[in-house]
C-alpha cells in the first residue's frame, strides 16, 4: 500500500517520527461541506478536507455520498448521526438498513493507513474490522492515536469545529444515540481555488 503515496509524504512522515519536529497536515484535495440540525434547528456548517493524493478510493468513495450521484441510498443528505461519545468521536453514515454501503458495492479494503489520529476533527472510515469500509465515518474530538492502524484518516476539520463540539455533547441513550437526532441537512463538494491552502 505504501508504495501508492506521493514519495514527499513519506519523507515528511518520516522526519516527523525520527527528529521529533511538528507533524504538518498533508495537502487538502477537495474540500466538501456537512450542514447539520437538530430539532429542525440549524447547527452549522463543518467544512471537511479531504486527502485524495493519499487515499484516493477513500475520498473518492466520500465525495460520491456527499454529492449523491449515484442516488439514492448512496447519499448522505438526511442521514444522521448515530453513535456520539463526548470527547471522543460523532460517527454517520450508516445509510443503508444493514449499517451502510459504497460506491463499490459493499465493502471496501483499506486503503492505508499513513496518517495518524493525532488532533481533533480527524475525518477516518469507521468499520467492523479489517477491510470492511462503507460509508461510516467519524470525526475525532481529541488525538485518539490507538485508532492508528485499524482506521483510515482521509481528512481534516477545516472549518465548524464548534459543531461537532456541540454534536459530541448531546445527550445520547445508552447505545450512545442522540436523544434527539442531529441530521446532515444539507451536503456538497465546495470549489477549491487558488487562495485556498491548508
Amino acid at each position: 500500500m505504501l508504495p501508492q503515496i506521493k514519495p514527499f509524504i513519506i519523507t515528511l512522515l518520516t522526519l516527523s517520527m525520527v527528529t521529533g519536529a511538528p507533524y504538518t497536515h498533508p495537502r487538502v484535495t477537495n474540500k466538501v461541506y456537512l450542514d447539520l440540525t437538530q430539532g429542525g434547528k440549524p447547527l452549522g456548517r463543518v467544512v471537511l478536507g479531504l486527502y485524495g493524493d493519499i487515499v484516493p478510493r477513500t475520498v473518492n468513495n466520500f465525495k460520491a455520498l456527499i454529492s449523491g450521484v449515484k442516488g439514492t441510498p448512496l447519499h448522505y443528505q438526511g442521514n444522521s448521526f448515530h453513535r456520539v461519545l463526548r470527547d471522543f468521536i460523532i460517527q454517520a453514515g450508516s445509510i443503508t438498513p444493514h449499517g451502510g454501503d459504497s460506491i463499490y458495492g459493499g465493502f471496501f479494503k483499506d486503503e492505508n493507513f499513513a496518517l495518524p489520529h493525532n488532533s481533533p476533527g480527524i475525518l477516518s472510515m469507521a468499520n467492523a474490522g479489517p477491510d470492511s469500509n462503507t460509508s461510516q465515518f467519524f470525526i475525532t474530538l481529541n488525538p485518539t492515536p490507538w485508532l492508528d492502524g485499524s482506521y483510515v484518516v482521509f481528512g481534516r476539520v477545516l472549518d465548524g469545529m464548534h459543531v461537532v463540539k456541540y454534536v459530541s455533547e448531546t445527550p445520547v441513550d445508552s447505545m450512545f444515540k442522540p436523544y434527539e437526532s442531529v441530521f446532515i441537512q444539507g451536503c456538497g463538494e465546495l470549489k477549491m481555488d487558488s487562495s485556498d491552502y491548508y
